[in-house]
């Protein structure tokens, strides 16, 4: 159960990645940059996030950063109040994000 859920968010985070890399008729299709994502996966579950996330850089040349952390919750409200937040969190859960919605 729990390897199909990280299937399943793996793939949610790169059709949000390849959503956000969606340049105008007039771009070459090769974006580059850097994407931060704040994540819990660790071991086997960040090498298949690598794995995924591999195809996506080849072919638009952003680069996917990666902070794997089992605290979500404290490390991305000090990164939200400090001003720089991930650009994607693939959280376990949506307390976190209600939390930080709730607070403004």
């Amino acid at each position: 159960m729990m390897g199909r859920l990280i299937r399943v968010l793996a793939l949610v985070s790169v059709g949000v990645l390849g959503l956000s890399a969606c340049g105008t008729a007039g771009t070459s299709g090769k974006l580059g940059g850097t994407v931060h994502v704040l994540g819990t996966w660790s071991g086997a579950e960040k090498e298949s996030f690598d794995a995924v996330m591999k195809p996506f850089t080849d072919q638009t040349g952003v680069k996917i950063s990666f902070e794997a952390t089992r605290d979500i919750d404290a490390i991305l409200q000090t990164k939200v109040a400090a001003g720089n937040p991930p650009d994607v969190t693939a959280a376990p859960g949506i307390g976190t994000l209600i939390k930080l919605v709730r607070a403004g």
